[in-house]
């Protein structure tokens, strides 16, 4: 079939098809007011002129003449564009819909994730991200959407039949060409929760289980449980309490420090109602060691370094056994790129 130098199949479907995502797109200028001008030019350089999904050519055009001029508008744009609602289901089917809005090429490493956060961390001072508005709800649980697109990118790319999401993401990993960037040993306490009755700690699903935790740039998360599957707050394949309780979040701050707590951490309060339901009496394991002396020992006993308390997996402690999950993930990807 002949193309045209845009690759656009010479068929009256084709060409039609073509003529309604440019009558697209110049709408989307006039709605956002972007120089049509300059977008014509851009849009001539194209192999394709195809969707504006999120972080494909044509979006980013977009988000980086907004992010420049007006970044909250710019904010806005993604949303609208990813068809963020203003509050999460939690539904497979929503889910999967939502994931479809973004580009099949968005990486989790891609530089978009970096011009995200930046303006996210700029336009926010403060603890203003948390305050209770409709912007901030949907920017909140956007976090966790971002996360299971992420996921979906690793599997769709670097998952064959048999393998686990831990496969598949040692795969991508090991194909990063900035390893440095990749933080294996960040805390999953957070990611560990278990709910208390009593004595009694009983785990999500109640299936015992572990789940470890890795980073890339400290913005993209993926929380793996002991078995090799991504634990996600949404996901695009299955849902499970683990995954909403201790799923991954896109982190918007840049290290672990008071702007990650105001950024990623506090916002919590505008978690959607289907994560609060399921979060219910479900308790992190907390940071007391045994030789600090103003610590009870009820708080030892429910700490994520105790060995023998109620957060303990095995013989080890939590601490201990998401090291052991973590050492041999970090040894397979370091395996993987010597092959």
């Amino acid at each position: 079939m002949a193309k045209t130098a845009l690759n656009i199949p010479f068929t009256v479907e084709g060409i039609e098809n073509y003529y309604q995502n440019i009558k697209m797109i110049l709408s989307l200028a006039d709605k956002w007011s972007i120089p049509k001008d300059d977008l014509l030019l851009f849009l001539k350089g194209l192999k394709a002129i195809d969707d504006i999904k999120v972080g494909s050519p044509i979006f980013k055009y977009f988000w980086t003449s907004l992010s420049l001029q007006a970044p909250l508008k710019a904010l806005e744009f993604v949303l609208e564009q990813a068809k963020m609602p203003a509050e999460l289901s939690g539904e497979l089917s929503e889910t999967q819909y939502l994931v479809a809005q973004f580009s099949d090429e968005l990486a989790p490493h891609d530089d978009f994730w970096i011009a995200l956060s930046q303006v996210i961390y700029d336009s926010f001072p403060g603890n203003s991200l948390a305050e209770d508005t409709v912007l901030n709800r949907k920017l909140h649980q956007f976090r966790y959407l971002i996360s299971s697109q992420q996921a979906q990118y690793v599997r769709r790319y670097f998952k064959d039949v048999g393998m686990t999401d831990r496969d598949a993401l040692v795969n991508y990993l090991s194909c990063l060409r900035e390893p440095d960037s990749i933080a294996y040993y960040e805390s999953a306490r957070l990611h560990n929760k278990r709910r208390r009755n009593g004595e009694i700690f009983g785990f999500p699903d109640d299936e015992s289980v572990i789940n470890s935790k890795l980073l890339i740039s400290f913005h993209t998360e993926f929380i793996i449980d002991d078995k090799g599957n991504f634990l996600n707050e949404i996901d695009a394949e299955v849902i499970t309490s683990n995954g909403i309780i201790n799923g991954a979040s896109f982190n918007y701050a840049f290290k672990n420090n008071t702007r990650h707590k105001e950024l990623d951490v506090d916002p919590v309060k505008l978690d959607p109602k289907f994560r609060n339901d399921m979060t219910r009496g479900y308790r992190s394991p907390n940071l007391s060691r045994r030789k600090w002396f103003f610590f009870k020992e009820e708080d030892y006993d429910c700490s994520y370094f105790n060995k023998k308390g109620y957060y303990a997996f095995g013989r080890r402690s939590a601490k201990q056994s998401v090291d052991k999950q973590v050492k041999y993930l970090k040894k397979a990807v370091q395996k993987m790129r010597l092959n």
